[in-house]
């Protein structure tokens, strides 16, 4: 009788586990063409007999949101009942909810054993996450020692992210001896399977001959990569690449950096606009010059902002508008252009989008002189000649107009003879001696002027 009641128990069994089997196994084809409302049928009430593979997909589905309203709570829920029965996906993937706080408090010694849980198995993924925790000692006493055992482990297994951290640690010599070649081969194994980070990385090493012999040709292929994958920093060096090539690549140079730009990329933006301005490597329209100029300069581009004050100023590629050619020019002087600050004393000067202040115009006026910018020299000169924003004083605008003679602002060798012949000799040398004496990032110190004799009553 007993004999006979353990053969019907043993059929059953198999009856319920190859329906199990098969539930499950639906479950999965379902999943696989993405009918995850029917998955969910199969594997729900196999999760609730304790089935630890459905219990386990129950728990992605919940976390991803997939068939089900994504609901962490429940993810973790289901990842706990399998990682509970071994399932080292689950342990792992319940060791990262931990770390990350998602569907349950942030709880990071929990985390490190689930993940260790996992990790013992050889499950890559853990063996990194963990390595990472074993780094920083976050939830784990730290040990970099640990912590370069498991990122080797995952890394063998070809796992990306430990294959990048490895590289790291031997580019800084970090728990292991600096070894920059051995670097580069394991940034090469992270970037063959698309870890952009790592092609920039490989790209900058091959380009600059960093742990292995300089390459251009493997640093553009690794660029270039990074690149199509929407790096924008790639973008921006691809393009620099193409634009220095000796074979002249410039309408390639132009794409790259119109990828950038249009990223928000600010110097790619810059770029870009000259490139319109003065078709190299594009068609010449002023209209997208002004365009790419107008958002380099929202992202504080000097040089930009100083370019498209001179557009609203001619009204180049845009309506023409002084107050806005004002604005923009204040922004690069403010910010050290010495153009745009010899630009905006003369606005100052001929009350152009602003009203006419002779002292301001002197003060912007220095502010380009000392940079050792021409026009600003000759600027200020002019206005010590005249008395004008500035104490009339000949002799130290003879020095002024002399510097800008020097550096070829047009007419002030005129207006500087022009105003020797009013000096005497005496301030004709002193004046000399001031323009030969001056160094960049200083002012002229003004020549005392003798003070006027009073007439006697």
């Amino acid at each position: 009788m007993l004999k006979s009641v353990k053969v019907i128990f043993v059929l059953f069994a198999a009856a319920y586990l190859n329906c199990s089997f098969a539930d499950f196994n639906a479950g999965l084809q379902a999943a696989s063409k993405g009918k995850y409302e029917e998955a969910l049928t199969e594997w729900l009430p196999l999760a609730e007999q304790g089935h630890a593979g459905a219990q386990k997909y129950l728990g992605i589905m919940y976390a991803e949101g997939r068939g089900v309203t994504k609901d962490e709570a429940k993810a973790v829920h289901w990842l706990l009942k399998a990682a509970e029965q071994g399932v080292a996906l689950a342990q792992a993937r319940l060791g990262l909810m931990y770390a990350d706080g998602r569907g349950t408090e942030k709880n990071e010694k929990l985390a490190a054993e689930w993940l260790g849980k996992a990790a013992d198995q050889g499950y890559a993924d853990a063996q990194t996450k963990l390595a990472g925790l074993l780094a920083s000692g976050k939830g784990v006493a730290s040990d970099e020692s640990q912590s370069m055992q498991l990122y080797r482990k995952a890394a063998d297994q070809g796992q990306a992210d430990a294959q990048f951290a490895l590289a790291g640690l031997f580019a800084n010599g970090k728990g292991v001896t600096k070894d920059e070649a051995q670097a580069l081969q394991w940034y090469l194994k992270a970037a063959e399977q698309g870890k952009v980070q790592a092609q920039l990385i490989a790209a900058g090493m091959y380009a600059i001959g960093r742990g292995v012999e300089k390459n251009e040709a493997q640093a553009l292929k690794w660029y270039r990569k990074a690149a199509e994958q929407g790096n924008v920093e790639a973008q921006f060096i691809l393009a620099g690449l193409y634009a220095n090539d000796s074979a002249g690549e410039a309408a390639k140079a132009a794409e790259w950096y119109r990828k950038a730009a249009e990223q928000g990329h600010a110097e790619a933006q810059y770029i870009l606009a000259g490139m319109y301005a003065y078709g190299k490597g594009v068609d010449k329209d002023e209209v997208k010059a002004t365009h790419w100029y107008q958002k380099a300069s929202i992202n504080g581009v000097m040089r930009a902002q100083y370019n498209l004050g001179l557009r609203y100023a001619e009204g180049r590629g845009i309506d023409k508008d002084n107050q806005q050619a004002f604005q923009w020019l204040r922004k690069a002087a403010e910010q050290g252009s010495a153009e745009a600050q010899y630009s905006l004393g003369m606005a100052y000067l001929e009350g152009n989008g602003t009203a006419q202040n002779y002292a301001a115009a002197a003060e912007w006026f220095k502010k380009a002189a000392r940079q050792g910018d021409a026009y600003g020299q000759h600027g200020l000169g002019s206005l010590y000649s005249l008395g004008k924003g500035v104490r009339e004083n000949l002799t130290t605008a003879y020095a002024w107009l002399n510097l800008a003679a020097a550096g070829n602002s047009p007419n002030a060798t005129e207006e500087r003879d022009a105003l020797a012949a009013k000096l005497n000799a005496r301030q004709l040398d002193q004046g000399q001696k001031l323009s030969a004496n001056w160094k960049a990032g200083t002012l002229i110190a003004e020549e005392p002027s003798k003070p006027k004799k009073q007439k006697k009553k």
